[in-house]
């Protein structure tokens, strides 16, 4: 084990064949969605988190009020029918 290394590639070669920047994109491939760092992607993140319990919150608030109100209408029919046997 030496201290030369066994693999190294030399950057310094120029090919005369075209390059993957020469070559068309194909349809719906965007470079750009590729470039996008971590920074962008992390406030996306935080921003769908948010939404997310927001609608959590929201799904809640709906579900409370459903509840009070079947639970009206049953306290509601049950003391008219007690009403009527009475």
């Amino acid at each position: 084990m030496g201290s030369r290394r066994r693999w190294a590639v030399d950057f310094s070669y120029v090919s005369t064949a075209a390059s993957s920047r020469d070559i068309p994109d194909p349809p719906g491939f965007s470079r750009a969605s590729q470039d996008q760092d971590d920074s962008t992607l992390s406030r996306q993140k935080k921003d769908a988190e948010a939404n997310w319990k927001a609608q959590v919150r929201l799904n809640l608030r709906i579900c409370a009020f459903s509840f009070i109100t079947i639970m009206r209408l049953i306290v509601t029919s049950v003391l008219e029918s007690q009403v009527e046997l009475s």
